[in-house]
């Protein structure tokens, strides 16, 4: 992406997390060996490694949905989410090739049963998502997960309460973090995705850019 193209991408990212009251907060990666499973994980511009990941999240978001045994279309549930489809970063958010994975912040509605509570099912949703060994299993039933392969974390260090979002400044700062560095001579879009029924989008008065100092 040209630069002036990655700074809108992210502005609008961190305007979409501070106008939304969203209150779960997940990163999903895959756990499997790099060099065996790529599809997932890849970086490329615009290509299958985002296609991918965006399936999965509407998957997701399914099994989510299903965990809560929440009822209705895609356009009036009760809850909305957002995800950035990150082309992936190493150490210190610098690119680094195929290590794509997925940050999801998630909301109830207030007229929803769960805005209180909505870490109410992440457990079952947990469970359906990785499923667990019949040796693990707290019945000693074996439960085959829609995506074993994965691994979920808050990646905001919010200790017990890992998926409830502590601090949705921290959140918007952390979903909208550049990735520095060029990979074949381009930046990585971050391929922002929200809920069809996401309540609130970005003004143009939102998105406007400050101008870059003098260098």
């Amino acid at each position: 992406m040209e630069n002036e193209a990655y700074r809108q991408e992210l502005k609008f990212i961190e305007k979409v997390v501070e106008l939304n009251d969203f209150q779960l907060f997940l990163t999903m990666r895959d756990t499997r060996p790099a060099d065996t499973y790529k599809e997932f994980r890849k970086t490329d511009n615009f290509g299958s490694g985002y296609v991918n990941r965006k399936k999965i999240c509407e998957h997701l978001m399914t099994t989510f949905r299903q965990a809560y045994g929440v009822r209705g279309g895609k356009n009036d549930l009760d809850f909305f989410w957002f995800a950035i489809n990150e082309s992936g970063v190493g150490n210190r958010h610098f690119l680094k090739s195929d290590c794509g994975h997925l940050h999801i912040a998630i909301g109830w509605k207030k007229s929803s049963p769960f805005y209180e509570n909505p870490a109410k099912h992440m457990d079952e949703f947990v469970l359906k998502v990785k499923g667990v060994s019949k040796k693990e299993s707290a019945d000693g039933k074996r439960v085959i997960g829609k995506f074993g392969w994965c691994d979920f974390c808050s990646s905001l260090a919010n200790k017990d309460n890992q998926y409830l979002i502590q601090n949705k400044g921290a959140v918007a700062n952390y979903m909208s973090k550049p990735e520095i560095g060029l990979i074949n001579g381009g930046c990585f879009s971050k391929q922002p995705f929200p809920s069809p029924n996401l309540p609130h989008l970005p003004s143009d008065q939102d998105l406007r850019l400050e101008p870059l100092g003098a260098m």
